[in-house]
């Protein structure tokens, strides 16, 4: 098991100590302790915004045009040429 560290909040720089196996932390200042749940739903979210944003590129990029060769006008074989 992890023990508890002590860090910085990055955002309001609150000294919080960190229970890793909990997925808590809970604020050291002056402002009494408080357990701070992690931001777990809106990591979820993203992640979803991410994949949604993707597999509408995907479409896009298989709707666009062919191959190189259909791009630059070669066709594919290039008979004839030595």
């Amino acid at each position: 098991m992890e023990h508890p560290f002590i860090t910085t909040c990055p955002c309001c720089g609150e000294k919080l100590k960190v229970f890793p196996w909990k997925k808590k932390a809970v604020a050291l200042g002056d402002t009494g302790s408080s357990a701070l749940d992690f931001p777990e739903a809106g990591l979820r979210e993203e992640e979803k915004k991410r994949q949604e944003r993707f597999l509408q590129a995907l479409e896009e990029e298989k709707k666009g045009p062919g191959s190189l060769d259909e791009l630059l006008g070669g066709g594919g074989s290039q008979e004839g040429e030595e």
